[in-house]
């Protein structure tokens, strides 16, 4: 979480289902399952990583 707020500091919250949909992530809705999240967590952390790679990359 720490990380997600400072990459999508425009984010309404920093919930997972929040910021799932803030960046386009398809889900179809089942949050609070444990595969689901992790899932979700998984996806969100590349999302993250390439967001990360784009601003550092000059």
């Amino acid at each position: 979480m720490l990380i997600a707020r400072r990459v999508f500091q425009d984010a309404p919250n920093h919930q997972l289902s929040t910021l799932v949909k803030y960046t386009n992530i398809n889900s179809d809705g089942q949050f609070h399952r444990a595969l689901y999240d992790a899932e979700m967590t998984a996806k969100l952390w590349l999302v993250m990583l390439d967001n990360i790679n784009q601003r550092c990359m000059i």
